[in-house]
C-alpha cells in the first residue's frame, strides 16, 4: 500500500516501444540505476522491476505484461514523467494532389450520377 507521499501511474503496454520511449524520458530528465533489475515470469506473466534516482529521489518501475508499465514515487517526479511520456497526436499530413483529385473526382462522379437520375424520374413520372 502506497503512503500518503506517494504516487503512482499507468505508462502504458508492456512492449518495446514503451519501454523505448520510457528510456528516452529517464535519460533526458538525468536517471541513474538505483538498484539491481529483477525480471523473470511467473506462470504467464513476465514481470521486470527497476528502480531509477532522478535528482536524488527514487522512482520504482514496474512493468508485467498483463497490466502494463506502472511507475511509483514521490508525486512531483511521477506528474513530471507521466507528463513526458504522454503521447501527443501528431497532426494529420497535409492533403497531397492525390487526395485533392480523389475528392473532386467522387464529387463529379456523385453529380454526374444525380444528374442522370434526376431527368429519369421526370421521364418516368412523365411517360410511365
Amino acid at each position: 500500500m502506497a503512503d500518503a507521499g506517494t504516487a503512482s501511474a499507468f505508462i502504458g503496454d508492456d512492449d518495446a516501444a514503451t519501454h523505448a520511449r520510457l528510456a528516452e524520458v529517464l535519460r533526458a530528465l538525468g536517471a541513474v540505476d538505483a538498484g539491481e533489475r529483477v525480471a523473470g515470469i511467473a506462470g504467464s506473466v513476465a514481470v521486470t522491476i527497476y528502480e531509477v534516482r532522478i535528482a536524488g529521489q527514487i522512482l520504482h518501475v514496474d512493468a508485467d505484461n498483463y497490466q502494463g508499465i506502472e511507475i511509483s514515487g514521490p508525486p512531483d517526479l511521477v506528474d513530471k514523467v507521466a507528463a513526458a511520456m504522454a503521447v501527443v497526436p501528431k497532426p494529420l499530413p497535409a492533403p497531397t494532389l492525390r487526395h485533392r483529385l480523389g475528392f473532386l473526382m467522387g464529387l463529379i462522379v456523385g453529380t454526374a450520377i444525380v444528374l442522370f437520375q434526376l431527368p429519369m424520374k421526370l421521364v418516368r413520372r412523365w411517360f410511365g
